[in-house]
């Protein structure tokens, strides 16, 4: 759909020139104004290749970051499992509530950059029961210190995941490339109205729409089908439940 828009509107300048600003025929004019709208639209292009790089970066270290969570609620559970006293059963089902509210509650709400009261609250209760235990022994007391670590990290992970949801690409950046589409609009506004340069004019149009969809859809990690999945803190809330 933005290749379709922003390519038809595009082709109507030099339909604009010739009937509504009724433009005579020129070839000076019309080389002069070709000439000015292939440069724009390769600086255009130049600058969302640039700011495609810099997101599909910020993607993959989101993506980085899940991982990350997910393996931490994994050490979580094994090191409660490890620790090995009564207490560390109502530990995992605490660690089970929260990724689930993690992945039903909070996760639909990071495409707006929020974060859930209900997690925090889930994640208040597991801390409750984690400095409820009671170690028994110097072994125990060593893995009760490696189960604190990771509980640290697993805090520390959501609190980065919850300041990478909105963390798109500047106002100001979409400001520049909507000011670079108008000027090529206006210059295009100036060719003569042949097939030629309907052909000249589409060719880059649709090399920037292209890039413009893509970047608009990796810059939203959290929204649309391309959104991170949950998938790696679902699967290491399974092989939680599943390991004794």
């Amino acid at each position: 759909m933005t290749i379709v828009i922003t390519t038809g509107v595009m082709l109507l300048g030099p339909q604009v020139g010739r009937y509504i600003f009724r433009l005579p025929a020129s070839q000076t004019r019309d080389a002069s104004a070709f000439d000015g709208f292939k440069i724009v639209m390769s600086t255009t292009s130049v600058v969302l290749a640039l700011a495609i790089i810099q997101a599909n970066t910020t993607l993959h270290n989101v993506e980085s970051v899940i991982a990350k969570e997910a393996a931490a609620i994994t050490a979580v559970d094994s090191a409660l499992l490890a620790i090995d006293v009564p207490e560390a059963a109502s530990v995992r089902a605490s660690l089970a509530d929260y990724g689930s509210a993690l992945v039903a509650v909070e996760w639909p709400g990071l495409a707006h950059g929020q974060r859930s009261a209900i997690v925090d609250a889930n994640f208040g209760n597991l801390i409750k029961h984690v400095l409820a235990l009671a170690p028994r022994d110097v072994r125990q007391e060593a893995l009760y210190a490696a189960l604190l670590r990771y509980i640290e990290g697993v805090a520390t992970l959501r609190e980065e995941r919850l300041i990478s949801a909105p963390d798109t690409l500047p106002v100001y950046f979409w400001v520049t490339v909507g000011g670079f589409m108008i000027l090529a609009f206006a210059l295009a506004v100036l060719t003569d109205r042949t097939r030629s340069r309907a052909v000249g004019i589409a060719g880059p149009t649709i090399v920037v729409a292209l890039m413009l969809a893509f970047l608009v859809i990796v810059d939203l990690p959290f929204s649309g089908e391309t959104s991170v999945s949950p998938m790696p803190i679902q699967k290491a809330l399974i092989a939680n439940a599943n390991r004794t």
